[in-house]
Parts: C-alpha cells; structure tokens; sequence
C-alpha cells in the first residue's frame, strides 16, 4: 500500500509526481500513523491511520489537511496528538479533531474554499485562492485557532509577509484581504462573534498605481522581434498570433485566449461576445472589438487539429495558458530589449492613444470593456507630456497674441 523511498521534507513532497493510475499512499517514517494520499489528478492529502482496538479492528483513516494547506511539520504533530487519543482508546475523530482554543485557520479555510470560493467565484479567482492561502496565510497562521487569532497577530503577519516571502506590499495585501474573507465567512457560521473580525481596521501597504506608457521605439521594437521570430520559427503561430490580437483589440490576456471558433465570434462585422470575463457576473457578456487587421489574423490562423480554440494549447482540448503566453512575450521583449512591460499595458496604451487622437473617455471605457468611463480614466488614461505641452501652448496664445510676444511681429 505504502512507498517509503521519497524525500519526506515539504518541498520534497510537493514535487512528489502522481500516478496518473490509480491513487498511492505513504507512509512517513517519522511519524507513525501519518501518510500522504497522492491521487491520479495530483491532490496530495495528509491523513492518519489508526485502530481503535487490536488487530481484529477495523483500520479508520482520518483527514488531517491538504498539502499546502498545512506544513509537514504541523501534520506530525496533529498525527502525534491522534496517535495519543487512538492509543487511550479515544476516537481522534471526535475526540481530539480541533486542538484547545478553537477551530484551527487551515480548517475554516478548507472550509472557506470549498462552500465560498468554489461556488461563487471564478476557477482562475479560485486559483488565485488557493495559492495565496497555501503560500501567504497558512505558514504562519494555518494551526492558530481563528477563535484566538488578534489583531495584533494579523498586523505582525501582514508586516511581516514582504520580508520574509518577497511577495511585495501588493502580495502582502491580497493575502490580507482572503483572510478577512474568511474570518467574515467565520463570522458568518457561528465561530466568531460577529463584527469581531481582526482584520479590520488593519492598515494595508500603500499601493502605487502603474504607470507605464508604451513608448514608439518600443513598438517598433517589439514589432521587429516579432518578425524576426516568425522567420526563424521560434514561437508557434498561435502565441505570437495571441500577442498581436491582444495588442490590436487591448483586450484582457484571458479574454483573447479564450476565444472559440464559431461561437460569440462575429469576425464579418468586426467583434466578439466574451461571455466569461472579469465582470461578467455584474454586466453579463460584453462585446470586444475587433480592428480589420485583428479580424485578419484570426481568419488566417491555422486551426490545430480539432481544437475549438482559436489559441490552442498542448493539450488536445485546451487553450493556450496564460503562463505559456507570458512565457513566449518575455522572450519577444527580452529580443527587442525592452524591460517592464506586460501584456495588459497595452490597453493604457490605447487608452492613452485614444485620449491624444481626441476619442472621448466614454467611448474609450467602451471599447476596454468598462460599465464605467471612471475606472479608465483612473486607471488606464495617462496624459502624455506631448499633450501637456500642447495644452499648454493653446491655453496660453490668447496672453502671447495680448502681450504682443506673437513670433509673428518680432
């Protein structure tokens, strides 16, 4: 049943490759009673065997946590505790689950992922959970009941995430706010008084907006390394033809990698319906518009195989992945020797672009996909300096022509 021959550290565990036929179990050395259930789909879950009589009884497994949710370290300990209560014929199950204090943070956030997240947010926001939960909260705060969990140890936390996992002030304040999300869900079920969250009130890191304004040296740039990578074949069609949809209609990463042959694509009139977006849930499905040299790109892309997608990825029913995207744009910039500069700049580039050619900011926030013209001029419009000079210039001809310093009379 058991294999011993692996690394039982925890990142030796998380490298640990499933079998993709059935599901193993093992056994840790170090701690009797503990294993780790690796099934065919990758989930590593800790439990605990045990009996509650001699031989003649029957073997009982108990869940401890998942891989992430939960250090190696604390997992031996839980099983030492249980392994306890079974040997004073006490049923862990019941009798010794929740430690004293309360119900342990890495146990409401199972909880919180499986009954909140799962259920009424997005498979990427769910995603983006779960790493921050496994990565940020559950190393420090995972085994501190959320009963006894204060203020003051959240602020401690929260200052102490930038040091010492190099997320930044950004990652930091994502990380805080999931774990408000729970300790109001926890608020919610009964296990702490309500209003007694301890992440309010807890001042989060100043969060300097981006400002990153696409430069034309960069364009040709990057356009250059482009079509230098098409002649030498370095990239598969489908990635960098991602790259120029997404550049050409400022559409999000997931919105263009998402799009399926026919269906919601209206390539003759000029645009697509995305029915999965960031808002969706709010506005429903909104409409993307397609340039004519988008529209070209999309109608001459080769299909691969019998994928639906227009972006395909390896896998014989997937789309091309984010990661796999960033992968390939990193390498363009890195060729055409620009630095900082994502994918999604490009839509404050046509923000910027439009606000320049005299396109209003409604129309703009229609064209990004925004129910409201304030979120683009918030956070995509940048004035260039071009434009403040200009600006300048007409504000001030009335006092240059009444002062006579028109260049015209000298």
């Amino acid at each position: 049943m058991a294999e011993y021959q692996i690394e039982w550290t925890h990142s030796g565990l998380a490298a640990l490759a499933p079998d993709p036929n059935r599901r193993r179990c093992h056994r840790d050395p170090a701690a009797p009673g503990l294993y780790l259930r690796v099934s065919p789909s990758g989930a590593k879950v800790f439990y605990f065997l045990y009996r509650l009589g001699g031989r003649g009884s029957r073997l009982r497994w108990l869940r401890i946590a998942p891989l992430g949710h939960i250090q190696l370290s604390r997992a031996r300990r839980v099983a030492a505790k249980y392994r306890a209560l079974a040997l004073s014929r006490q049923d862990p199950a019941t009798a010794g689950s929740k430690p004293e204090g309360g119900t342990p943070i890495s146990e409401v956030a199972e909880r919180f992922l499986a009954e909140h997240v799962a259920k009424k947010l997005k498979t990427r926001t769910e995603s983006s959970y779960r790493c921050f939960i496994g990565t940020q909260i559950l190393p420090k705060l995972g085994g501190t009941p959320i009963q006894s969990l204060t203020r003051e140890a959240v602020c401690e936390w929260h200052a102490s995430a930038v040091g010492e996992s190099g997320v930044g002030g950004v990652g930091a304040n994502r990380a805080l706010s999931i774990l408000s999300s729970i300790c109001t869900q926890a608020e919610k079920w009964g296990l702490i008084p309500q209003g007694s969250n301890p992440c309010r009130y807890v001042r989060p890191f100043s969060e300097a907006p981006r400002m990153r304004d696409i430069q034309p040296w960069e364009l040709s740039a990057v356009g250059e390394a482009i079509r230098r990578s098409e002649r030498e074949s370095r990239h598969t069609p489908w990635a960098l033809a991602a790259i120029k949809v997404i550049a050409l209609c400022a559409g999000r990463v997931s919105e263009v990698l998402f799009m399926k042959r026919g269906e919601d694509m209206f390539l003759d009139k000029g645009y697509a319906v995305i029915r999965d977006h960031k808002t969706s849930g709010k506005v429903g499905g909104k409409r993307l518009e397609l340039p004519p040299a988008a529209v070209e790109i999309l109608q001459n892309l080769p299909q691969k195989g019998d994928s639906p997608w227009y972006f395909a990825g390896r896998g014989p029913n997937a789309p091309m992945s984010p990661a796999c995207l960033r992968t390939a744009w990193n390498r363009i910039c890195r060729a055409a020797g620009v630095q900082n500069l994502h994918l999604h700049d490009f839509r404050s580039f046509a923000a910027s672009e439009g606000l320049e050619q005299g396109i209003d900011a409604r129309t703009t926030a229609k064209l990004l996909g925004h129910s409201n013209s304030q979120t683009t001029e918030k956070h995509y419009l940048r004035v260039r300096e071009k434009m403040f000079a200009k600006a300048a210039a007409k504000i001030s001809s009335a006092i240059v022509k009444a002062f006579g310093l028109d260049a015209d009379e000298d």
